[in-house]
This record gives C-alpha cells, sequence and structure tokens, in this order.
C-alpha cells in the first residue's frame, strides 16, 4: 500500500524478505517500479519500501484503526505467491471479523498484536480463509 505521493509504500515482512534489498512492484495501472527496502519490523510482519520512477504515486490516507468495527468491509489487493505473471494485483473484499486480536508465533518470530481479524481471502485458495493483518495495516 503507497502511503506517500514519493512512493513510500507498506508491505509485509514475510512478503519481501525472499527479495532482498531490492525488488518490483507491480501497481494497478499495469506499469512495474523498481523499489528498495528502507526498513522492517519482522516481528510485526511489517515492511516499509521506496518506489522510484515518480514522485506522484496515488497513495492511500492512513485512517485511526481504533475506529474501525466489526462488520466495517475491507479490501486485499496483492499478487500472492506471484500467481499473476502480468504483476496485475488481485482484488478480494470481506469484512472485519475482530479487533484487538493476538495470534502467538507459532514456530516462527512472526508475532501479529493488537490485529483486525478480517475474512477476506487473501491466499490462493478459493474460499475465504480468516486471515490477521496488523492494525493500522
Amino acid at each position: 500500500m503507497v502511503i506517500a505521493r514519493d512512493g513510500y509504500a507498506l508491505s509485509n515482512f514475510h512478503v519481501v524478505l525472499p527479495c532482498g534489498r531490492a525488488l518490483q512492484c507491480g501497481m494497478a495501472d499495469g506499469r512495474v517500479y523498481d523499489a528498495v527496502l528502507v526498513s522492517i519490523d519482522p516481528t510485526g510482519d511489517v515492511a516499509l519500501i521506496k518506489l522510484f520512477g515518480r514522485d506522484d504515486f496515488p497513495c492511500a490516507e492512513l485512517g485511526d484503526s481504533d475506529q474501525v468495527r466489526p462488520g466495517d468491509w475491507v479490501f486485499a489487493m496483492g499478487n500472492p505467491f506471484l500467481l499473476a505473471t502480468d504483476m496485475q494485483p488481485t482484488v478480494t473484499y470481506g469484512i472485519v471479523s475482530g479487533v484487538h486480536r493476538y495470534q502467538f508465533p507459532a514456530g516462527t518470530l512472526l508475532e501479529y498484536a493488537d490485529c483486525l481479524q478480517i475474512d477476506a481471502s487473501i491466499n490462493r485458495a478459493t474460499r475465504a480463509g480468516r486471515c490477521s493483518t496488523p492494525r493500522g495495516g
């Protein structure tokens, strides 16, 4: 999710980890941009990246995750497992199932604290799955 017009974007640590410090990001308009990893929070599964190639990226305005309530609509966009070889993101939607959730680490570093629980399918399965997304993301 691009959060600043100059190309700063948030992603998940587990998504960018295999890419190393340099990566490419496909946008909904079909363009692919070079990017670099700026900072990571492995435990919270968050990464900050910087896209290059323009200074006027469309960006999302971050909201107050404490205002989110169960039943609110959510959308998820991305390219899970690089299934879209043309780098076009997939889009799915669902609802917020719960707020202020905690997921214990299960054999990994990842610890999801104070999360929003959503039912939008963000995996390769066609059925809706339960997933946790860090609050504020």
